[in-house]
């Protein structure tokens, strides 16, 4: 432990000068472009969504009520109206909460 302090206390000068430069490093490298930052900040406003190999597990209080099953699913987002539709085969799998089985 004494050898720890004796470098500090002898190389105490060296270390403030590299605190003080990347602290100044730090500063002067940020740049606040207000356009920079609107154009991260904007929401995506697509129309569709694609997606490919969907699996989706519908559960209400921890139990699982529904599995869907798709191939290719596209969602529609259109002003208020959202909805799932699917031009291939889908495969939905209902579960009986009271016996345990599949209602298909």
């Amino acid at each position: 432990m004494k050898t720890l302090f004796q470098f500090l206390k002898k190389y105490y000068y060296y270390s403030q000068v590299i605190v003080t430069l990347f602290g100044i490093a730090l500063i002067c490298g940020c740049e606040n472009d207000i356009n920079t930052i609107y154009s991260l900040s904007q929401v995506d406003s697509l129309p569709f969504d694609y997606t490919k190999g969907l699996e989706a597990y519908y559960s209400d209080s921890g139990k699982v009520e529904a599995y869907l099953e798709s191939p290719l699913m596209k969602r529609t987002d259109e002003d208020d109206d959202s909805f799932l539709s699917s031009r291939r085969v889908f495969k939905i799998v209902f579960f009986d909460s009271l016996t345990g089985q599949n209602l298909k």
